[in-house]
């Protein structure tokens, strides 16, 4: 399938685009979310947005938000991964509960995501 870049809307542009600074990535995981409105996927852009703004408060830290965008109502985004043992750690964190009272706020549960883990050699 072939994709317009016309319809992909840029919601939030990532540490790819300069926030990295000296960190190593040493892996990156690619979400995917589907939503049935456009309200439940704002909210889950918001959402986002607020832990980008709290993330981009702490430069160092061992994980970063990668560049998030909307194609029809599909949410997509990458973590960007600096620490491989917290990666190891967290890279599932999305099925803790205390993420679930949060997703439930926009309509989705863990196994609404489609998340795919890559790991730099």
């Amino acid at each position: 399938m072939r994709v317009d870049p016309k319809e992909i809307e840029v919601v939030s542009a990532g540490e790819e685009f300069g926030r990295r600074g000296t960190r190593k990535l040493v892996a990156i995981s690619r979400v995917q979310i589907t939503f049935a409105n456009r309200e439940d996927l704002d909210l889950c852009v918001k959402t986002l947005q607020e832990s980008d703004e709290r993330l981009a408060m702490a430069p160092h830290g061992p994980y970063d938000w990668q560049l998030v965008s909307v194609f029809k109502m599909t949410l997509s985004f990458g973590v960007a991964w600096y620490d491989l043992a917290f990666f190891q750690s967290k890279k599932e964190v999305f099925r803790d509960p205390n993420h679930s009272v949060i997703f439930s706020k926009f309509g989705k549960v863990p196994t609404d995501f489609s998340v795919q883990h890559f790991v730099s050699e």
